[in-house]
């Protein structure tokens, strides 16, 4: 599947070896044209996706359009944008999860490496 990447300025560098990983793991990356630009100057492959405000097709489409699985939105802050309400909205109507800080970015990809392993097995209680 594919991931939407779209992070605020202190997390562009916090998010390069997520996206790395989310790589490895098969996955494709989509970003914001600030996030893809970052990643892409790390050598990390993503597609550059408008935002809502730019034009279409834009990421509402793409989710609208069942191309994206997951989404890693990190709010802007002080500026937190309409734009972001609309795309977490887009995300919830259509059942995608979102994921909205860096250390939950890196704790979601670890649980997918976790159980792509083959190491998650079921135990009684008593075992723990």
């Amino acid at each position: 599947g594919k991931v939407f990447i779209s992070v605020n300025q202190p997390d562009k560098e916090k998010v390069v070896p997520i996206a790395k990983r989310l790589l490895a793991l098969g996955f494709t990356i989509s970003a914001t044209r600030g996030t893809a630009k970052v990643l892409e100057s790390e050598g990390i492959s993503c597609q550059s996706v408008q935002k809502i405000a730019e034009g279409r097709p834009n990421v509402r489409d793409h989710i609208i359009n069942d191309e994206i699985a997951m989404v890693f939105l990190t709010a802007s802050g002080a500026d937190y944008h309409e734009e972001e309400i609309e795309l977490r909205q887009a995300a919830l109507s259509y059942h995608i999860p979102i994921v909205t800080t860096i250390t939950a970015a890196e704790m979601t990809v670890s649980a997918i490496e976790r159980y792509l392993s083959d190491s998650v097995s079921v135990k009684p209680i008593q075992a723990y």
